[in-house]
């Protein structure tokens, strides 16, 4: 039996990081060593990319922010 509640908690956050991974399937790394690479630099890759403005509850931890995949309508 589970003492705490943050123990209850992280084995339901451990739930649904494995059905996330079974949802997504697993990175074919053979696919990644067979294809042509081109190395850039941080700038380059990430000049057009917008960062999120997470609001303070969020930054501090009061809030968690749940990212799922979209549904396919």
């Amino acid at each position: 039996m589970k003492d705490t509640k943050n123990e209850i908690q992280n084995d339901k956050e451990e739930l649904n990081m494995n059905a996330t991974v079974q949802e997504y399937g697993y990175l074919d790394l053979s696919k990644l060593r067979t294809r042509i690479s081109k190395t850039i630099s941080t700038e380059k890759a990430l000049q057009d990319v917008t960062p999120i403005n997470w609001s303070n509850d969020i930054l501090y931890g009061e809030k968690k922010v749940q990212i799922s995949k979209v549904k396919d309508k």
